[in-house]
Order: structure tokens, then sequence, then C-alpha cells
């Protein structure tokens, strides 16, 4: 769906996104960044300053905790758009961006890592606090080099099923079976003794991808 839409509206880039449901949860978020730019825009041969609103993909640890936390009146999260990590390229973009990419800024992540005493050489897990950083690029980052992107809203729970640890391959199992149970009963498939898809290896429903796409 998200080729066919980019490639209809003649779009050089397109991404997913779900509905951001609580402040904790560790996803990068799109949104409109406003950014200063220099450029003649008189034609007087001056560069004059100038506001201007690109796309851009923010990562959970850019975020402040007031902004993680920030609702609309309605309720929703304000910064609520999270981004699925599925991007749509053209070739030519995708070759455009390696070049582009390689120059760009990185991203300075906090994370726990263990250490190791040169002179004892005994070795310290990592504490409750990040104690070190370290420099990262993502595929993203190309998104906040457009002008514009074209962003698909899927249903989250079609869509998403996030494995951040071995605690939640079970879980995300499951929701995968209960996604393509849908996708049988819903083209007329009917389950013996009415059974459906649950937590247990002997519960799993699964759609081969060699039939699905």
């Amino acid at each position: 769906l998200l080729i066919g839409i980019c490639s209809s509206q003649h779009m050089p880039m397109g991404l997913k996104v779900v509905e951001r449901l609580t402040p904790e949860e560790v996803v990068g978020v799109l949104v409109n960044d406003e950014r200063t730019t220099y450029k003649d825009e008189d034609n007087d041969g001056n560069l004059d300053q100038v506001m201007v609103v690109r796309p851009a993909v923010l990562q959970h640890f850019e975020l402040t905790d007031e902004q993680r936390r920030r609702r609309e009146r309605r309720g929703r999260l304000f910064f609520g758009e999270a981004d699925l990590c599925q991007y749509y390229f053209t070739i030519e973009l995708a070759e455009k961006m390696s070049v582009k990419l390689a120059n760009h800024a990185r991203h300075v992540v906090p994370f726990r890592v263990p250490y190791m005493s040169p002179k004892t050489a005994k070795i310290t897990p990592p504490s409750r606090r990040p104690n070190a950083f370290k420099l990262e690029c993502y595929v993203a980052d190309a998104v906040e080099l457009q002008e514009k992107v074209l962003a698909l809203h899927v249903d989250r729970y079609s869509e998403w099923a996030k494995i951040r640890d071995p605690t939640l391959t079970v879980p995300s199992v499951s929701a995968l079976s209960e996604l393509h149970e849908g996708w049988l009963t819903g083209a007329g498939a009917q389950f013996v003794g009415k059974a459906s898809s649950g937590l247990s290896a002997d519960e799993r429903c699964e759609v081969s991808p060699l039939v699905s796409y």
C-alpha cells in the first residue's frame, strides 16, 4: 500500500506511522521541524534569514520529558505519530541520500555498558544510569533532508508488534497470529472446533509470506 501510494503521488520518500499511546514508549516520532536557513529571498544579492518547516524524525532520547508527555486538548499525545521504521525510497533518492548522509550530523545516544579496569582487569557491570555515549546515523535522518514526505498512518494493532527484549517475543508472535487469523476468517475460513489463536505454540496461526506477498 505504501509503495502504491508513493508511486501514484510521485513522492520520492514515504514512511508508515502509528499512534503513540504512552509517554514511555521508546519510539521515534514524525514532526514538522522549524529551522532557520539563509537564502536571497528578495534578489538583492544579500542572504536573508528565513524560517522553513521541514519534516523530521526525532528519536525518543531527543525528546524532553515535557515533550514526551505533552498532550492535545482531546487527550492525544502532541508528538503522537510514531515512526514504524518502514520506508519507501526511489532508487534515485536512495543514491543521493547515501552521499548526503555520509556527512550528516550524528545522534549522540546515551547508553549503559560494562567497563573494565586496565589495572585490575575487573569488569564492572553497567549502572542504572547511562555511562557512555555512541554516535549513530539512522535511515530516518533522510526525512529531514526532504522538503516533504508522504506519511501513511496505519492501524497500530495490525502493523506493529514491538520486540525490544526476549520477554516481548511471545506476545508479539501472538499478535501476529491474531492478525493472520483475522485475514483467514475475513476470507471465509472456519477453524475446527472454533479454535482461535493464543499464546501457546499449539495456538499459533501463520499465513506464509509466500502467499501473503
